[in-house]
């Protein structure tokens, strides 16, 4: 599900700047780039680049498709990668202050990266946002958990547009029930939507925008 998801986010980024009726000449190169806490796919390596390659002779359809995917896990196989990124993984990985202070003496974008943590960490209004955003990331992953055990694609749907509820009610309290039916009836792919934006919408009508 989730390389699907990537490339949902992918092809929107790259349709979105194109007006109707414009030419496809204006389109431009579009770069995804993702950064995972797991190991996705098994090619043992830190940074995976995706590219519209032929299978067999390489050739390159468009140079307008990248997804870079950078797997937190196997950094320690990063030998091949630019210093930058490489000091950008370990602040995304660092879990103490001591590395912390360690990537902040070796670099001053790293020095900069720290301080503006330190800054929304010491923000109770951003750190009461991060929180809410982790809670209604552990309440969707913990609903999907629930949906793939049930192992029907029926209850799938059903416990996802329930947990997209919930987590309404949590960031926005009482959900009218024009608002409840529309989720209900929602595509699996607009609940994603839905369950996404709801981590940094300002209120429902951000959640629904289209």
């Amino acid at each position: 599900a989730l390389p699907a998801r990537f490339l949902f986010y992918w092809a929107r980024g790259y349709t979105e700047p194109l007006g109707r009726g414009q030419p496809y000449s204006l389109l431009r190169p579009s770069i995804s780039i993702v950064w995972s806490t797991v190991t996705m796919v098994p090619t043992g390596r830190f940074h995976n680049a995706f590219l519209a390659l032929e299978r067999s002779s390489g050739y390159c359809l468009s140079d307008h498709f990248q997804v870079h995917l950078l797997q937190l896990p196997c950094l320690a196989a990063a030998s091949d990668t630019p210093k930058k990124l490489l000091l950008w993984a370990r602040f995304l990985k660092a879990a103490s202050d001591q590395e912390f202070d360690t990537l902040a003496k070796e670099d001053p974008t790293m020095a900069n990266a720290v301080n503006e943590l330190d800054r929304i960490s010491s923000d109770p209004l951003a750190r009461r946002r991060a929180l809410e955003r982790e809670d209604s990331i552990r309440m969707y992953e913990d609903s999907l958990a629930v949906s793939r055990r049930e192992g029907k694609a029926e209850g799938k749907a059903e416990g996802k547009a329930e947990l997209v509820l919930k987590q309404l009610t949590l960031r926005f309290g009482t959900v009218d029930a024009a608002d409840a039916e529309r989720v209900r009836n929602a595509s699996p792919i607009e609940l994603d939507t839905f369950a996404e934006r709801v981590l940094t919408a300002r209120d429902l009508d951000d959640v629904f925008s289209s």
